[in-house]
This record gives structure tokens, sequence and C-alpha cells, in this order.
């Protein structure tokens, strides 16, 4: 992404558009439409940022800095993620509503899901689990 200024404020605009939007009708009921009207952009600026609403939504999950852990802390410190991703949460509530809720729609939770499952894995592998079948399962069912 740019370091220009007014195109990080014109994705800002347009990420907290959504958000605004999820809270209001949820995440499936929301249109491009919506998300232009409500960031008040045009069209083609919407489209020269984004390539649909999936984008934004996914944008606004990659902010979620807990999804992008630091590295581990002391050795056998398993999980170190979720503190700090609660503290997250706590900050970025309004964020973590609309996205997470319960009107943030089958493709946010489904995202939010696979990739809480693949920081599991991670910590899982980097404390000497071996690749398998079952750590990929039980990495997804610790959610």
């Amino acid at each position: 992404m740019s370091g220009d200024r007014r195109v990080r404020r014109t994705r800002r605009l347009i990420q907290e558009a959504l958000v605004a939007l999820i809270l209001d009708k949820g995440y499936d009921a929301v249109t491009v439409t919506d998300i232009i009207e409500r960031a008040d952009v045009g069209r083609s600026t919407f489209y020269a940022h984004f390539t649909d609403k999936r984008e934004v939504l996914f944008s606004n999950l990659d902010q979620l800095a807990f999804l992008h852990p630091a590295p581990r802390g002391e050795v056998g410190e398993l999980f170190a993620f979720s503190r700090p991703m609660f503290e997250h949460v706590r900050e970025q509530e309004r964020l973590v509503r609309a996205l997470m809720g319960r009107r943030g729609g089958g493709l946010v939770h489904a995202r939010g899901e696979q990739l809480l499952a693949a920081l599991v894995k991670d910590e899982l592998l980097t404390a000497g689990g071996r690749a398998s079948a079952p750590l990929d399962l039980m990495s997804g069912l610790c959610l």
C-alpha cells in the first residue's frame, strides 16, 4: 500500500464505512454502493483501492494486530499471542464487534476461524509439533 496520506485516509474511510454498515445491517446485506455512500467516495475511487466488499472486509481483519504476533517469548510459552489478542480486542471493540459478531456473516466467521487456526498451528509447530493431519485437526478444534 502506498505511503501517501490521502491513500491511507481514503482506505480508512472505506474500511470504517464497512464496519459501521455491518453494525447497522449485517455484512451480507451491505453492498458496495452502501459503502461508497457511507464513505462519501466515488465508485472509481472505491475500485482504485478495493476490488469488492470482501477485500475491504479482509483488509479490516488484517488490521487486527493479534493476527500478526511478535516472535514467541520464553520456550514453552504456548499461545503467547492470546494475551495480546484479548488486549487488542478490548482496544478495538467496535471493529471486532462488527467483524466477529453475529452481524459479521459466515464469510467473516470462516475467515476469522481460519486465521486463528493458523496461529494455533504455528504455535504448536514452533513448540516442536510435526506437520500432520492430526495437528491440522487439533489446531482447527482449538477454536
